[in-house]
């Protein structure tokens, strides 16, 4: 991120720089983060879609949203984070995410329910409309 020096600031000014990791631009993140997280949090205040909501759910990784952005349509409604400005939204949504640990069969479903994301089948859809 541009503003990366200023996030690192802001961490060390709350106290915070034992519990923050700035790792920068990374080229694999499967094996990186996805294959550690137990959850993805989305927190924008606005993107039309997150790719960042299809990748984690493709490598089995439970999301977790804000309503800004608009890949929260296609999780179901208890990974809402209604109000991104409330930390109680945040940690509700959290909360309720952490009660379906993540497991292989959990993760092959979820590899299974977003497959039909891919973005050649949306294509091929997208130009069965138009033609």
């Amino acid at each position: 991120d541009k503003n990366r020096r200023l996030f690192i600031q802001l961490a060390h000014s709350l106290d915070l720089q034992n519990r923050v990791r700035f790792f920068g631009a990374r080229t694999n993140l499967a094996t990186d983060f996805y294959s550690y997280a137990d959850c993805v949090v989305v927190s924008s205040l606005y993107d039309p879609f997150a790719n960042v909501t299809l990748e984690a759910l493709a490598m089995g990784v439970p999301v977790v949203s804000s309503t800004g952005n608009g890949g929260h349509e296609i999780l179901p409604k208890r990974c809402w984070i209604e109000d991104i400005y409330q930390i109680d939204s945040i940690c509700h949504a959290l909360s309720v995410a952490m009660k379906y640990p993540k497991s292989i069969q959990s993760a092959q479903k979820l590899r299974q329910e977003v497959k039909s994301y891919d973005f050649a089948i949306k294509m091929e859809e997208m130009a069965a409309h138009i033609v």
